[in-house]
């Protein structure tokens, strides 16, 4: 049998150019297979393809490791919202639709000001932003829940946190709207965006909206500001404990709480905040500097210890043995288009290291996902997306050092697809990574969308 290279020696410059379009036809309709091109500046250590396994398609997708090893993933779409268990192998356990289809147009009581008629619903979206794993091997997933409503005057909208609780066996245990208790002044929240595990079920972050209060205790006339919210749910649903972040708004701050995570018992999170106005003259300040503050939790009581300042706006916080990595936008403003940074703290909270690994001006440079996972003290795991020549995305998956250089990389493409989200988290076992992507097929394709989930081996 003759080989390759013989056979293509032996056409003509036509005949190669026609082998080639049409390889180059098959290549883009079929998709490369998303293992196939692996980079690694090394050689040695590189990402190896323990398994994959492929789930509907999805417009977003958030994964976590079980309680009893395995994995929980959530699939995101507007009006179908699935959960898959995943065994060890990546075999399907279960899998569940666990969220209502809702309804576009419905009679609903308008809510809280009861005095007013009834009015019908014309948009109403169920958002699910994250997973948690629970104490008995299940899962819950959390999110918001979005209600504009044809008042008889003019239009208004509702938005309400959403918590849905599945249990080991693939049931839905229970789900509901949470909403703040303390009354009218509390105004609409941004939907449940942030959440740990917690006691038999976890603990649940947020945004609500504050009306100031005049000298004479009513309310102001002046904008309404943020401010921090969030409560303890136990595994039947019942809030043990709900908090705002008074602190902050005495010192008039909007803030936010981001990333929380739990290392020996101690809660750490990540509290956002800007001094939006001056509560002795009850003035607007400009938008002010990014100024991220690394707090200690105390869920019972509500209190915050504050522990650092940074100058950036983060994301990501993660604790290693050595102290702290950051994942953070050193951008005052436009967060699309801001240097990404990794930041190395030690036990004193104090920078290590702050390298650039993404820059505004050359943003194919570095990973810039922002979704790190640590390996050892010194480097760590992040995913991030990158566009393709030929309109695809490729997902990169790379380990860092504190100089923000790539030690090594892999990539996954596929020509005739769009990686839309990704997660990277740690496996079942030290040396493994779950990463978690969407696709969906261009418009102009007759191809199904998919989610890929990938368990990756670090081979050091």
């Amino acid at each position: 049998m003759r080989s390759v290279s013989t056979v293509w020696a032996g056409l003509t410059p036509v005949q190669r150019a026609l082998v080639a379009a049409v390889v180059g036809i098959a290549a883009i309709l079929g998709g490369l297979k998303a293992t196939s091109w692996a980079e690694n500046s090394l050689g040695r250590p590189r990402y190896e393809v323990v398994w994959e396994t492929e789930l509907p398609e999805a417009d977003r997708a958030y994964a976590t490791v079980t309680s009893d090893g395995q994995y929980v993933v959530v699939l995101h779409r507007e009006w179908i919202k699935r959960a898959y268990k995943l065994s060890p192998d990546g075999g399907t356990v279960w899998a569940l639709e666990f969220a209502p289809k809702q309804s576009s147009t419905r009679q609903v009581d308008i809510g809280p000001r009861g005095s007013e008629p009834s009015g019908r619903i014309y948009n109403e979206s169920l958002g699910v932003w994250g997973v948690i794993a629970t104490a008995d091997g299940g899962a819950m997933t959390y999110g918001g829940i979005n209600r504009v409503f044809n008042r008889p005057t003019v239009p208004d909208s509702e938005s309400t946190g959403y918590v849905a609780s599945i249990g080991n066996d693939g049931k839905l245990r229970w789900q509901g709207e949470i909403r703040p208790s303390r009354g009218w002044r509390i105004g609409p929240i941004s939907g449940l965006s942030q959440a740990v595990p917690y006691g038999t079920g976890g603990l649940f972050f947020s945004q609500a909206s504050r009306a100031r209060e005049s000298s004479a205790g009513a309310p102001d006339d002046k904008p309404n500001f943020a401010i921090a919210w969030w409560l303890q749910l136990d595994a039947d649903g019942k809030v043990v404990a709900e908090h705002f972040d008074l602190e902050a708004e005495r010192a008039g701050y909007t803030t936010s709480f981001r990333a929380p995570v739990r290392l020996e018992g101690t809660l750490y999170l990540l509290r956002g905040s800007r001094r939006v106005v001056d509560l002795a003259t009850r003035k607007e300040l400009p938008f002010g500097e990014p100024n991220e503050t690394i707090v200690e939790l105390n869920p019972a009581s509500g209190a915050t210890k504050p522990l650092a300042e940074l100058p950036y706006t983060c994301t990501r916080l993660v604790p290693i043995a050595t102290g702290f990595v950051l994942s953070c936008y050193d951008s005052k403003f436009d967060l699309a288009v801001a240097n990404g940074l990794a930041v190395w703290l030690d036990t004193g909270f104090r920078v290590i290291a702050s390298p650039m690994v993404r820059e505004r001006a050359n943003p194919r440079r570095g990973i810039g996902g922002g979704f790190i996972v640590p390996e050892g003290d010194t480097q760590f795991h992040s995913a991030g997306s990158l566009g393709s020549a030929i309109g695809g995305r490729q997902v990169r998956v790379g380990l860092l050092d504190q100089s923000g250089e790539i030690v090594v990389q892999r990539r996954f493409l596929r020509f005739v697809w769009h990686a839309q989200a990704w997660r990277l988290i740690r496996g079942l076992e030290a040396d493994t990574l779950l990463l978690v992507r969407t696709e969906y097929a261009r418009y102009d394709l007759p191809i199904n969308g998919r989610t890929v989930v990938t368990l990756l081996r670090f081979v050091r």
